[in-house]
């Protein structure tokens, strides 16, 4: 309806239910010449966004060395407010952008995936592998019945490894001939703001978001992918 009413917008993950809906909308929007950003805040994350800038950097195999392996972790204790939704949708589906956005031109060869039903009648912890046709191997792992939060992102190159810290905002390097990780300095800022400044910026200026209405259809894509899976 708001397309259709000629609105530009800022749609929450997921950007709709099903993998269907949100190609309606793609399709929509692109007849509109209407702009579509998708809520995923991660990309936003100032410890994401040096990962990015690290990863890229060195990418296929520079000075960190030729990636081996991703582990994503998100782990928290149960919301009250979510019961119907599984953990997929939920709060995967932030990493699964991540993961697609990490490495935009990988191509996944094959996906694995377990999950468990705990405090609800759908998944609650689920955990998928995902193997890339270059070779690297990817873990996603999402647990809404947790004691703790955690929201880490690691990569495991040839020479080191480099952790995100979500949370923290903190970026960890580690060259595998020394123990000690060595911090990497991020920038702070808040994320919300930066995601809603960004919407902003696109709309003025006629200019794609930084995460489009096609990202979150894409990451809808995979999440349901995950799903069968289970």
């Amino acid at each position: 309806e708001s397309l259709n009413a000629g609105k530009h917008l800022l749609i929450e993950k997921p950007p709709a239910k099903t993998c269907r809906e949100a190609q309606q909308l793609v399709q929509l929007a692109n007849e509109k010449k209407l702009i579509v950003a998708t809520g995923f805040i991660e990309r936003f994350n100032p410890a994401y966004q040096e990962l990015v800038k690290l990863i890229r950097k060195d990418l296929p195999a520079g000075r960190q060395g030729k990636i081996i392996g991703v582990q994503i972790q998100r782990f928290s204790p149960f919301p009250e407010r979510i019961s119907d939704a599984n953990v997929i949708q939920d709060v995967m589906i932030h990493d699964l952008d991540l993961l697609l956005n990490l490495f935009p031109n990988e191509m996944i060869e094959e996906i694995k995936a377990e999950g468990k039903k705990i405090k609800t009648k759908v998944w609650d912890k689920v955990s998928a592998t995902f193997y890339f046709k270059t070779g690297f191997i990817a873990q996603i792992e999402a647990d809404r019945t947790f004691d703790s939060k955690v929201r880490k992102i690691t990569v495991t190159t040839e020479k080191t490894i480099i952790e995100a810290d979500l949370l923290t905002k903190q970026v960890f390097l580690r060259e595998l001939q020394h123990p000690v990780p060595s911090v990497h300095h991020t920038k702070t800022n808040d994320q919300l703001t930066a995601e809603l400044n960004d919407f902003i910026k696109a709309v003025k200026n006629n200019l794609p978001p930084s995460v489009t209405i096609e990202a979150g259809y894409r990451a809808l894509s995979l999440a349901e992918e995950v799903e069968n899976k289970c």
